[in-house]
């Protein structure tokens, strides 16, 4: 849907594509980080209003709702993990502008490409398991062709799913799927087609396979491959990708609001996510965004720096980027990397398949993860996401069992979301 589909000449909506929290930037706002604990929460701390967690984090709920006001933010909601414990979780602002629903810790949102952490997690899981392994050829597995037309001769490798080194890029089918509900089309028919195509050759990049060091412009970063990788875990288990998520995944650990389809989360607890209309909004070049808007009577009448509420939406990967989760759960999964691949007496992943997941021996890279540096040197994961209306970051330091959630429903926080990090970040010191 041109005009809506995430660009530089369009910033009305963020893609998952944007770079939401550079490396460099969170290497700059992690230093300094200690190790003093807290008391950690326990099931009565929970509440609407009051979050999760004990007191004594006044000054940055302070500091987090002069962010939002500063920046006319529709709301918010974070958590911080302190010695491998859920310690604060709290909403702020409104989860639904209209209806003046709060947004709370346990508000629903479409988490954009932190998923990925997800998918890969369950991917690990099925390597684990036998059913798939790093170096395999996809093609194995699949019942359509996946290669480079550029280098037929040259396997496309699960690991170069989780690394961004397939060459497959996001084509013009991937950008124009997006629409409200859920999706119209299943996941392997999707892709069958989308790899099928007389346009193919588009959809992939100029470079080999398994590239070192790929150009920087065209990112090598690609959701279609990790919607490759959803697929894949559908043909080794014979289940549906959410399924497998459920079992594998959400389950385990308790994370029994989260889910990808509509129909299988409480709709009625999800925030409305939110663009801001931009100042050089131009009507004529922007009619893909009447399609996504929860009110599309109002698109005649948007006038810069509206605020534009948009529908439930979807698109043809979910794996990439559509679970729909909130702190509180995604703080149980965060929790289980920082547990060393448990969580409660539930493993999720062997710790030696941890370790190699976050090492740097896949093409230079970690799986999926990606890492700054911090003081002395400690490797700080995370992965950011960003999508029409959303905006959301989760990240962790193994070595000080911390870690943070943000979670904006808006695709345009601006200076709030390095704002709110460095806040967070300052609690954890």
């Amino acid at each position: 849907m041109p005009g809506l589909r995430p660009s530089r000449r369009q910033p009305m909506v963020l893609s998952r594509r944007l770079v939401l929290a550079s490396p460099a930037l969170l290497m700059a706002a992690c230093a300094g980080q200690g190790g003093e604990s807290r008391e950690t929460l326990s099931e009565a701390d929970s509440g609407v209003s009051g979050g999760v967690g004990q007191g004594g984090f006044e000054n940055l709920e302070a500091v987090i709702a002069n962010w939002l006001e500063e920046q006319s933010v529709p709301g918010f909601a974070g958590g911080l993990i302190r010695d491998g414990e859920l310690v604060w979780a709290r909403g702020f602002g409104l989860a639904d502008v209209e209806s003046e629903r709060p947004m709370t810790e346990r508000t629903l949102i479409n988490i954009g490409s932190v998923t990925k952490t997800v998918t890969a997690t369950a991917v690990l899981r099925a390597i684990e398991n036998g059913d798939l392994s790093l170096d395999q050829d996809v093609n194995e597995l699949l019942d359509f062709s996946v290669r480079n037309p550029r280098f037929s001769d040259e396997p496309i490798t699960v690991r170069q799913l989780l690394v961004h080194r397939s060459s497959i890029r996001d084509g013009e089918p991937y950008e124009a799927s997006y629409a409200c509900g859920d999706p119209a089309t299943p996941l392997g028919d999707w892709l069958e087609s989308y790899f099928q195509a007389d346009e193919v050759a588009d959809y992939f990049h100029e470079w080999a396979p398994g590239t070192l060091e790929p150009p920087e412009e065209p990112r090598a970063y690609s959701n279609v491959a990790y919607g490759l990788l959803g697929h894949l875990l559908e043909r080794v288990t014979d289940k549906t990708y959410s399924d497998v998520c459920r079992s594998w995944v959400f389950e385990p650990l308790g994370m029994s609001q989260s889910g990808f389809e509509l129909d299988t989360v409480n709709a009625n607890a999800h925030a409305t996510p939110y663009s801001r209309v931009p100042e050089d909004f131009d009507p004529s070049s922007a009619t893909g965004l009447r399609e996504l808007l929860r009110d599309p009577s109002r698109f005649e009448s948007l006038q810069p720096g509206d605020l534009a509420g948009h529908c439930l939406y979807s698109f043809a990967t979910p794996p990439d980027g559509l679970l729909r989760s909130n702190v509180v759960e995604l703080a149980s999964f965060l929790r289980s990397y920082i547990h060393r691949g448990q969580l409660d007496g539930e493993r999720l992943l062997k710790t030696e398949t941890l370790d190699m997941a976050l090492s740097d021996q896949h093409y230079g890279r970690a799986l999926c993860w990606s890492r700054s540096s911090s003081l002395g040197g400690e490797p700080f994961w995370n992965h950011s996401g960003g999508d029409p209306g959303i905006a959301t970051l989760m990240a962790f330091r193994p070595e000080q069992r911390s870690g943070l959630i943000l979670l904006f429903n808006t695709s345009a926080p601006g200076p709030a979301f390095r704002g709110i990090v460095d806040a967070m970040l300052e609690e954890l010191a």
